[in-house]
C-alpha cells in the first residue's frame, strides 16, 4: 500500500487528514508502525498488517483494544480491515516519559498500574482473546 492509499484510508477512518508519516523502527513483527501527524496538529500511532500473519495478529489486537478499557492501555482510536491490510490506530505515546531515570513517585505509579492490570476481568480477556483461554486457565467461549 502506498502513502496515498494509507492516507486516504486513515482520513476516511478518523476524519482527519494525515500531514506526515514517520516510520517507527521498533517492533517484533514486520507490521508497519507509524506515528502520523494530522492537519489539526494531533498525532496517532498506526499499525498496518503487511503479511497474513501480521494482519491476523492485528485483528486479535483490535479485539483486545475494542473490548478492554483500562487506564494502562493506550486509547483505541480506530480500526479498518479491508481484508488484506488492516489498520489499527491508537493513542500516540511517543511523547510520554519512559524511565529510566526513575523519579520520585514512579515506582508507586508502576505498582498502581500493575494492580489495575491484575484487576482486569478475566472474562473480558477470555472474550477478547479466545486463543489465550488455555494460558489463562479459562474455558474457551461457548464451552461453559
Amino acid at each position: 500500500m502506498n502513502e496515498h492509499q494509507r492516507s486516504e484510508r486513515l482520513a476516511n477512518l478518523i476524519g482527519r487528514q494525515p500531514a506526515s508519516w514517520s516510520r517507527v523502527g521498533r517492533g517484533y513483527t514486520p507490521a508497519e508502525r507509524w506515528v502520523v501527524a494530522f492537519d489539526d496538529g494531533s498525532t496517532a500511532f498506526v499499525k498496518i498488517g503487511v503479511t497474513p500473519d501480521t494482519s491476523e495478529w492485528l485483528r486479535v489486537e483490535h479485539r483486545m483494544y475494542s473490548q478492554t478499557e483500562a487506564s494502562w492501555l493506550p486509547e483505541f482510536v480506530g480500526w479498518d480491515d479491508d481484508g488484506d491490510a488492516p489498520i489499527l490506530v491508537l493513542e500516540d505515546l511517543s511523547a510520554a516519559r519512559w524511565p529510566p531515570p526513575w523519579e520520585p513517585g514512579n515506582v508507586d505509579a508502576v505498582l498502581k498500574a500493575l494492580d489495575e492490570v491484575r484487576r482486569v476481568q478475566l472474562q473480558q480477556l477470555r472474550t477478547a482473546l479466545p486463543w489465550a483461554a488455555g494460558v489463562l486457565g479459562l474455558r474457551p467461549p461457548g464451552r461453559g
